[in-house]
């Protein structure tokens, strides 16, 4: 993706895309996927006149090959004539955006290094927030309204560790259900800023899971611990998982990193999740997730390594913090949620699901 403007536009893969437009879902919690082609029957919407203007900008060989292609002629059911080109315009610009705004949420977030004040934080409604050494803030300072985290009449979301937008929403669910809101600091997302009264966000309904494993055999580790999961039918798209269990003076640290494809990795980072376990206390003593931004050099590097002996490879960015005490059942339960969609970790921790899916 070209991120210099011209004109008004950013070019996706070469292809001109009106920055209002971009703009404007890359602020949407839901996103283009499932909003796009509402804003674009609503007449009354700021940007519909911008949409109708952008399906002109395409030039005609590329509504040709989104005709051509045999997913677009599944879902575009009967549409004729210039009703089909419009269509054709629409999936063109979904895929478009859903390419182009993860692609530039990770080079906003690693250009943004070393910023003591990076998106949104300059935003009136959290202007005077303090930031932490990681561009964090506590939960604590906002009021919880499904999804959202809404503060002085503005909606924001803990930034999406993976590309869709809702994947944040299960890790916030287990926060509040284990009521960490008081010890837990959290990155917003620098894009998703929305008016109180005009934040839509969806309401999901899905198992989470935090059933204790095998804590007897944590609780007298002496050697390392580790594996890595190759991803199943119904899992995520990831290259695979690394796990790794360290025992370090008492306590006993556990890693898990989902490494993203090779081919994703301008639009997508890896999960990474970290906790120590006190074997004397039997209590989490701490929890963090962040995910690791690669470029292609260096995620051919970290093929040849394991999550408990990759290093600093990469650029790490904190998703959310845990500054207290918490149960083995609770960090399960985080750690799940956190992985969500990832079958293996949610199954390591005790979820009922089939190991070939």
């Amino acid at each position: 993706m070209t991120t210099n403007t011209k004109n008004g536009v950013i070019l996706i893969d070469s292809i001109p895309v009106l920055t209002e437009i971009f703009d404007y879902f890359a602020a949407d919690p839901i996103g283009p996927l499932l909003n796009l082609h509402r804003v674009a029957s609503d007449s009354k919407n700021q940007i519909n006149y911008c949409i109708s203007e952008q399906l002109m900008l395409f030039e005609r060989t590329s509504i040709d090959a989104v005709k051509a292609d045999k997913q677009f002629q599944f879902f575009s059911g009967t549409h004729k004539g210039a009703e089909l080109d419009r269509e054709a315009g629409l999936w063109l610009l979904n895929r478009l955006l859903m390419k182009g705004i993860p692609e530039a949420r990770l080079k906003n977030l690693t250009d943004s290094l070393g910023n003591k004040r990076p998106l949104p934080y300059e935003h009136p409604a959290v202007a005077d927030l303090r930031l932490d050494s990681d561009c964090m803030v506590p939960l604590s300072c906002f009021r919880v309204k499904t999804g959202a985290l809404m503060r002085a009449e503005t909606g924001f979301t803990i930034m999406p560790p993976i590309e869709s937008t809702n994947s944040q929403y299960w890790l916030l669910q287990s926060l509040l259900h284990e009521h960490l809101q008081a010890v837990t600091a959290v990155r917003l997302d620098p894009f998703i800023v929305q008016p109180a009264n005009n934040y839509t966000c969806m309401e999901y309904r899905m198992w989470w899971y935090g059933r204790p494993l095998d804590w007897a055999r944590i609780d007298t580790l002496k050697a390392e611990e580790h594996g890595r999961w190759a991803p199943g039918k119904l899992s995520t798209q990831a290259a695979y998982t690394d796990f790794a269990w360290t025992p370090r003076d008492g306590e006993v640290h556990f890693l898990c990193e989902e490494i993203p494809l090779r081919d994703d990795v301008q639009s997508r980072g890896s999960r990474y999740f970290h906790a120590i376990y006190s074997t004397e206390q039997k209590r989490i003593v701490h929890i963090d997730g962040a995910i690791r931004v690669y470029n292609t050099e260096e995620w051919d590097c970290r093929q040849a390594s394991h999550v408990r002996s990759a290093g600093k490879i990469g650029k790490r960015i904190k998703v959310f913090r845990i500054d207290t005490e918490v149960s083995r059942d609770c960090m399960g339960a985080v750690c799940s949620s956190f992985f969500v969609w990832n079958n293996d970790v949610a199954r390591y921790f005790g979820a009922d699901i089939p190991k070939d899916i």
